[in-house]
């Protein structure tokens, strides 16, 4: 058998966002695949897809989608104070980014494993694994050094 041939449609990610926002502000959900390392082990670059769903609120361990400096990114909310967020990715052991709740657009509200098995990311579990992995902040790039390097990965 010969192999399939498949195309890959690039966009502009200040389209494709856009679009996304669109969309989530009409009510509707989106599914999106995720890029970048920021996440890890949460949401793995170009293996997960994360569903998103526009809220009336978000609050701290949140996953959310969200704009800094112009970038559209998705990370967790670590801290809030009034309309004041404070952001980090799993992944980063030192930055923070901030922004403010006019800035926030969806909730990953699931996680969909090598595109068949979805996982929540608030299960209880979930969160057992978030509250070990924050005491585990200092050593955190050793640990996601050593992630990367595991062969399933």
């Amino acid at each position: 058998m010969g192999k399939i041939a498949t195309k890959k449609l690039v966009v502009q990610n200040e389209e494709f966002f856009a679009e996304v926002v669109r969309l989530l502000k009409e009510g509707h959900k989106a599914t999106i695949p995720c890029k970048g390392n920021s996440m890890l082990p949460t949401i793995r670059s170009e293996k997960d897809l994360v569903v998103l769903q526009a809220c009336g609120s978000y609050k701290p361990k949140d996953i959310v989608l969200f704009t800094y400096n112009g970038k559209y990114i998705l990370h967790r909310i670590i801290s809030q104070k009034g309309e004041n967020f404070v952001m980090r990715g799993d992944g980063n052991p030192y930055g923070t980014e901030h922004c403010k709740s006019d800035e926030v657009y969806a909730k990953v509200t699931e996680i969909i494993r090598n595109g068949k098995k979805s996982r929540n990311p608030y299960s209880k579990k979930a969160l057992i694994f978030l509250y070990i992995w924050d005491k585990l902040l200092p050593i955190r790039k050793y640990l996601i050094a050593i992630y990367r390097k595991l062969p399933w990965n």
